[in-house]
Parts: C-alpha cells; sequence; structure tokens
C-alpha cells in the first residue's frame, strides 16, 4: 500500500477513536451530563484532514447515537425533545463540516510567491532553490496558479516597430 494511502487510512482510524471516545464519555457520564462540545473534535478533524464526507458522517453519526443513548435510558426527556435536540445538533455540525472542508480546499489551493526573487538583470531569469536558474514565465507557472501569455505592451510595439498602421 502506498504511503499516502496508508496515512489516510490511519487518519480515519484515529478520527473513528476520537468518536468512540467522546461517544464512550458522553455514555458513561449518563442521561443528564451532556458533551455536546466535545462532538465537534471528531468532526472538524474528519473534515479537515479526511474531507467532506467523513465530516458529515461524523455530524450525523454522533447526534444519533446520542439520540440511542437517550432512548435506551428511559425517561431522561421526552423522545420528542431528545429527536429535536439531536436534529438541531445534527444540522449544526453538518454546517461545521461542510465550512472546515471548504476552508481545507481553499487553503490547499493557495500559492503564494512571497520574499525576494533573484532575477538576473539582462536575461530575467530566476533562482530557484536549488540555484538553478530558470525562466520568469517557468518559476510563475511553476510556483503559482497561474499561466503567463505573452504579448506586447503599446509602449513596446511603438519603440521597436514604429509607427505602423496608426497604432
Amino acid at each position: 500500500m502506498s504511503a499516502p494511502g496508508s496515512r489516510k487510512l490511519w487518519l480515519i482510524a484515529c478520527w473513528l477513536g476520537l468518536a468512540a471516545a467522546v461517544m464512550g464519555a458522553d455514555y458513561m457520564s449518563g442521561p443528564r451530563i451532556r458533551f455536546p462540545i466535545a462532538f465537534l473534535l471528531p468532526v472538524v478533524l474528519g473534515a479537515w484532514y479526511s474531507g467532506r464526507a467523513w465530516g458529515l458522517a461524523f455530524a450525523a453519526g454522533l447526534p444519533i447515537l446520542r439520540l440511542l443513548f437517550v432512548m435506551s435510558w428511559n425517561g431522561s426527556s421526552a423522545p420528542v425533545f431528545a429527536g429535536i435536540n439531536s436534529a438541531i445538533q445534527f444540522l449544526v455540525l453538518m454546517v461545521l463540516a461542510i465550512f472546515v472542508d471548504r476552508t481545507a480546499t481553499l487553503l490547499k489551493e493557495v500559492k503564494v510567491l512571497r520574499g525576494i526573487l533573484p532575477m538576473c538583470s539582462f536575461c530575467r531569469k530566476i533562482r530557484d532553490g536549488k540555484d538553478h536558474w530558470v525562466p520568469l514565465e517557468n518559476y510563475i507557472s511553476d510556483h503559482s496558479e497561474a499561466e503567463v501569455s505573452h504579448g506586447l505592451c503599446p509602449g513596446c510595439y511603438k519603440k521597436y516597430y514604429g509607427q505602423v498602421d496608426g497604432v
């Protein structure tokens, strides 16, 4: 198995273990004490590192398990109220999972050029981190999402080609 695949499985196992620990603590505390804030951990970590599907799975699974616990404790609260609370908790966790996944996706897409770029004064090549001099266009394409297209500005057109056809 490849290293990224085994890392992904390991992370999923961690989130499942964390969810089980949260649910175990919730069950052991009984019907009157609730730990809904702890439900955030598996939802957020699952969505951030393993994707939206895992975040949504935890967002749905944890409130449903809590509802099953409440039903098994007999008489801790009316089943209707427990169902409404679980539905609210599910909706809040679902929105959170979608938001966290979207934020993680956007951060992965961001590529920013920072710092001082050493550039040759004559040929405009840029020195990369391996002391290789690469053309400016290649450097920008390799280090950002931008693509470079060539053109000619009006000033250079006039300077190098003079007055042609009323330009």
